[in-house]
């Protein structure tokens, strides 16, 4: 009899633990959750700090050079005028809300890493165009030094050096307000699971060739969050990034040119989003 009523007190103390954690699951989720985020933020600040002397070294006979923009571009605090133009050397073969425009690069050049970045200068290929330039002097006005490469299709890429390709999506919500998101290249983004974390109106719909041009003031192939340098960019345009780049040290983005990608870090992203005084949305996808 002893037996069966400690089995019996067992099941019953089983029973109840199974049931509290189905009643509190969603309680212990967001604490969780919340636990992740503080970790993960405490934690950017030694990632910025550490990601020049992270980037490993490779040779330099690609036609990539380490210059200092100053010597090319004058230095300006102004509102990028390159923004409200558009260049010869965009491709306008991609898809008109992602970041895979293909260019017509030569496969038979490999893509490695450049040298460990300097303290006072980017890197970039020579034919860079100027407004590309331009986009580099304006982030070096923050102390934000990137790596600027010829761009290759996925199909092209080695990806010896470990960078990480991103696509950019413009959505629309019923309502007609326009949210700016960010993720991986190879994610599969449902956009239904989206609306209800960016708290959209109904349905996401990607914005047209007509909209991403009038509110992004570049060609759909070439959508980059550097388009938020503008001051002419709506501030109402909420932008939204995928938390697993939190940590990623090496982000491709085209430099307005889809011919070309910039790559920084979360870090440095994060902190330009800071001057800017744009608020960066990180979110689970």
């Amino acid at each position: 009899m002893a037996r069966h009523a400690k089995s019996g007190m067992l099941a019953a103390g089983l029973i109840s633990g199974v049931t509290a954690l189905i009643i509190y699951r969603p309680h212990l989720q967001r604490s969780l959750r919340r636990l992740t985020m503080w970790l993960m933020e405490t934690s950017m600040k030694p990632v910025e700090q550490n990601v020049e002397e992270n980037i490993t070294s490779s040779p330099t006979d690609l036609q990539y050079r380490k210059q200092n923009v100053n010597e090319k571009v004058s230095s300006s605090q102004t509102p990028l005028p390159y923004l409200n133009k558009y260049s010869t050397h965009i491709s306008q073969s991609s898809d008109s809300n992602s970041e895979t425009g293909e260019s017509t690069t030569s496969s038979d050049e490999e893509e490695v890493p450049s040298n460990k970045l300097s303290q006072n200068s980017s890197v970039f290929p020579d034919d860079l165009p100027d407004e590309g330039k331009q986009l580099l002097q304006s982030l070096e006005n923050y102390s934000i030094y990137t790596e600027t490469v010829n761009y290759k299709p996925k199909s092209d890429r080695n990806n010896t050096d470990q960078t990480v390709y991103c696509k950019n999506l413009f959505l629309k919500d019923r309502k007609g307000k326009f949210y700016f998101f960010i993720c991986r290249e190879e994610n599969n983004v449902l956009l239904r699971q989206l609306k209800y974390k960016l708290k959209a109106h109904r349905n996401f719909s990607f914005a047209s060739q007509i909209e991403v041009e009038e509110n992004l003031h570049v060609l759909p192939g070439c959508i980059t969050p550097f388009v938020f340098l503008s001051e002419t960019v709506s501030r109402d345009i909420p932008v939204a990034i995928a938390r697993d780049l939190i940590l990623e040290k090496r982000l491709n983005f085209h430099p307005l040119h889809a011919d070309f990608a910039t790559r920084i870090s979360f870090g440095h992203l994060l902190k330009l989003f800071g001057h800017l005084k744009r608020k960066l949305i990180i979110i689970d996808v």
